[in-house]
């Protein structure tokens, strides 16, 4: 993703190392839930999506991002934030072009282009971020399925039921969504006492040398954003707000 976003080896490597020492990534993947597996889709379509940005012909990649992005809702439905975040970018672009929208004083570097994806058709966008991300979803329910329709479909009323009970229930291990990027509230993934004197104990706790700067960088992407237009800050911005905000 840095690399797509930067075309440059040393800010990649520097997003890299971030994300390297970001402890809830190692526990995430040490635990092996859900939630790594559609992390890892989701940043290779994210990935795919901003190799996308810098191309004339985008129908490509945006198909490889919609696969990706289909296995990503496969692991979990939250895969869909990602995945309409860019339906949005691409549907804005779209629509400021129709509109032919252009910047008195363009440049190179501005998140939005008149002339960016002169081939692109809304039966593309249709086809690689709502056919083709449906259908990986579906193949991934075949093998525990079969081609039963109503078992496929009784499966994703189930998954909808939990996610609309279960999922919001409150609990006393929650952290408030508000609280995630200061890193109020850890969250307890497992507390037992062995022994007298010992206790093991699983915390999902973000790196406070990673994750509150982050805070600052995101008012720099602002700033960015605003004053320069810059792409890099617009796509950060989106990918972040987009991921984070429907959790409100």
């Amino acid at each position: 993703c840095g690399l797509a976003l930067f075309a440059a080896q040393g800010p990649a490597i520097a997003a890299a190392l971030l994300a390297v020492f970001n402890q809830m990534l190692f526990v995430q993947a040490r635990v092996a839930m859900l939630d790594i597996g559609v992390l890892a889709f989701s940043l290779l379509a994210i990935a795919a999506f901003l190799f996308s940005v810098r191309q004339r012909r985008p129908q490509l990649l945006f198909a490889a991002a919609g696969v990706a992005f289909g296995l990503a809702v496969a692991c979990k439905w939250s895969g869909l934030f990602p995945l309409l975040t860019a339906l949005l970018i691409v549907g804005l672009i779209k629509l400021l072009q129709h509109w032919q929208t252009s910047f008195g004083d363009a440049e190179p570097t501005d998140w939005y282009q008149p002339e960016q994806w002169p081939g692109l058709r809304w039966l593309h966008i249709l086809l690689c971020f709502g056919v083709l991300p449906t259908l990986v979803y579906l193949a991934t329910f075949i093998p525990l399925h079969g081609l039963s329709i109503s078992t496929i479909a009784e499966a994703q009323r189930r998954i909808f039921a939990d996610s609309i009970t279960t999922a919001i229930a409150g609990h006393t291990y929650m952290s408030a969504w508000p609280t995630w990027p200061l890193l109020v509230r850890p969250v307890w993934f497992l507390f037992d006492k062995t022994s007298d004197r010992d206790i093991a104990a699983i915390v999902l706790l973000g790196n406070p040398l990673v994750l509150w700067p982050a805070v600052l960088a995101l008012a720099v992407c602002v700033r960015d954003f605003v004053a320069a237009r810059s792409a890099a800050a617009f796509l950060i911005l989106a990918f972040f707000l987009g991921c984070y905000l429907p959790w409100a």
